[in-house]
């Protein structure tokens, strides 16, 4: 995650990083309409099926093919899994949106693969819906193996 002094202003931050402004429509679209009652996913980390009552997961393939799974289900940790290589991960994901709750899910964020750096290499970007104060936000991770 990129983690940014408070003495840094907005146009300051794309220029040290070299960012690309991203519109806001990009988003758009990518956060509504996600969350699902009583549905399964394939578990990446298990090798099962795992039926849910409520949330989100969603499954992305890197041009790598690294294999990331979002797992946010309301009530509980957010989790990312990674495949790379052979191997398998899981991290923790909090949200760090201050008025939220950062330890579990509502089953309202929404994931992708972007290169937001413009480096080649992509980053996983969640996208949360804030219903504290209906904004989007997102904490963007730079995957290094």
């Amino acid at each position: 995650m990129y983690y940014l002094g408070d003495s840094l202003k907005n146009n300051e931050i794309i220029k040290k990083y070299n960012l690309k402004i991203i519109e806001n429509s990009f988003f758009l679209g990518y956060t509504t309409n996600n969350y699902k009652d009583h549905f399964s996913y394939e578990d990446i980390f298990l090798n099962k099926t795992i039926t849910c009552d409520s949330g989100y997961v969603t499954t992305l393939k890197s041009k790598k093919n690294d294999i990331y799974q979002f797992i946010d289900l309301k009530n509980n940790p957010m989790l990312l899994q990674v495949y790379s290589k052979g191997k398998t991960y899981k991290f923790n994901i909090e949200k760090k949106h201050p008025e939220e709750n950062n330890k579990y899910g509502n089953g309202r964020s929404k994931t992708l693969l972007y290169d937001v750096d413009k480096d080649g290499e992509e980053e996983f970007l969640v996208i949360f819906d804030n219903s504290i104060d209906y904004v989007l936000y997102a904490q963007v991770y730079k995957i290094i193996w």
